[in-house]
């Protein structure tokens, strides 16, 4: 049976408390808004299950600790589209399927750590591909390709870009060099660089980098993770 809750009447209700929801309900309440978030799962306890001297490995990449459990909230594969897609009865991989969190959070519990950013090509596909190589190109090597540039372009993009990064303090440089250079800029289409420095290298990436680059193996190119 369903049970009738009794509160006090709010202004919004955010079904789901997970990373867009979370980011939904903080905004609505520095804007004056009374919010309440209603989620399924557990309330996490920062202090035991995210211990920084006992990361569970195998708990979260392969057991999946943070997500969904398949029974309450499934998902459908199929490895070609002559196939029924059927429901995944257990995790096989890591990154096999998205991860769906489970409890307040969502899957902002557990994800890769990387806020990365779409360039103004991807916002153009259609369009710039056309221009580059003629208007039958997508079609030619997909007769099913259905292509579209997104609505807006990057530039009108950019200004959330910014202040997503800014409001969950992103780290990086624009430039995709330890140096982070001015006159070395990869990315030119970003309007400021990130909010927050690189993350300091680790012990071992400090020595693959003088080992490398005591072997001369860099090509002389300016690095592009990119190309």
């Amino acid at each position: 049976m369903s049970t009738v809750i009794q509160e006090n009447p709010v202004d919004v209700v955010c079904l789901g408390v997970g990373f867009m929801s979370g980011v939904v309900a903080t905004e609505l309440a520095l804007a004056g808004n009374s919010v309440v978030g209603i989620t399924k799962g557990p309330y996490w306890d920062y202090v035991n299950d995210y211990s920084t001297t006992k990361y569970d490995e195998w708990g979260v990449g392969l057991g999946r600790k943070y997500d969904s459990p398949l029974p309450l909230q499934s998902t459908t594969i199929r490895n070609n589209i002559n196939q029924f897609a059927l429901p995944v009865r257990r995790y096989t991989m890591p990154i096999q399927y998205h991860a769906l969190g489970h409890g307040v959070g969502g899957a902002a519990q557990h994800y890769g750590g990387g806020m990365g950013r779409f360039g103004p090509w991807a916002y153009e596909m259609a369009s710039r591909t056309a221009s580059a190589y003629g208007s039958g190109f997508l079609a030619s090597i997909n007769p099913q390709d259905d292509t579209h540039d997104w609505p807006l372009t990057y530039a009108e993009y950019e200004p959330y870009y910014v202040e997503w990064e800014k409001a969950h303090g992103i780290c990086g440089n624009y430039n995709g060099s330890p140096t982070n250079s001015p006159s070395d800029i990869n990315y030119p289409w970003m309007s400021r660089n990130y909010p927050l420095p690189p993350h300091p290298m680790t012990p071992l990436a400090q020595l693959f980098q003088s080992t490398v680059q005591g072997m001369t193996a860099p090509n002389g190119q300016k690095y592009n993770p990119f190309p």
